[in-house]
């Protein structure tokens, strides 16, 4: 065992085997900055710690295929562009759900008035419609729309529930709401030609 000081001014000391090299050490010793950096980004979000996860599993499988000439610097730059990418990916998210929202509730939007008789009967047809293909659904596609939707869990929650990535719960979900804006396209069409 040896000691690593990488960062004194901030007293930043990790303790770490001979077998902990390169930019993982560097990362190891300096995680406590790293993870502030990430939450004072973040608003104190819990993601901090998943976005960490993700660059350490990152620095575990591969080292840079050269030298680096500022270590942390690079480890700051990677945990930006992490960080980065994850705000990107909840502003796509929530720009879909807001899309699919708007769309598949667009139609329920009346001017005040009761809803007919009629028209309920008509949206009991398209919500049969709708359980249908959510219940033809693959299991784990299923379960984490129901979660996501009508449970109200983060996506987050699910995919550490379920020891996934978050993306592959995005993925789940876009098939999910892809098969029920299907549905009732096909329920529009045929109310169309009716």
């Amino acid at each position: 065992m040896f000691r690593l000081q990488i960062r004194p001014e901030l007293g930043l000391k990790q303790e770490m085997d001979s077998e902990t090299k390169g930019l993982a050490a560097v990362f190891l010793a300096n995680r406590p900055a790293l993870l502030g950096f990430v939450t004072a980004r973040l608003a104190g979000a819990p993601e901090a710690e998943d976005i960490l996860q993700d660059i350490w599993l990152k620095l575990d499988g591969v080292e840079p295929s050269g030298p680096v000439a500022d270590p942390l610097a690079y480890l700051y730059r990677m945990t930006e562009n992490a960080l980065r990418d994850r705000l990107r990916s909840e502003a796509r998210r929530r720009v879909r759900e807001a899309h699919w929202v708007e769309d598949f509730s667009g139609h329920l939007e009346d001017s005040g008035d009761a809803l007919s008789p009629e028209k309920i009967a008509v949206e009991r047809d398209r919500l049969r419609l709708v359980e249908a293909r959510i219940a033809a659904l693959p299991g784990r596609t299923k379960s984490i729309f129901r979660a996501a939707r009508i449970e109200e869990r983060k996506q987050a929650d699910i995919a550490a529930e379920l020891d996934i990535s978050l993306s592959a719960v995005e993925k789940h979900l876009q098939r999910a709401y892809k098969a029920v804006i299907d549905a009732r396209r096909e329920y529009d069409a045929e109310m169309e030609v009716e």
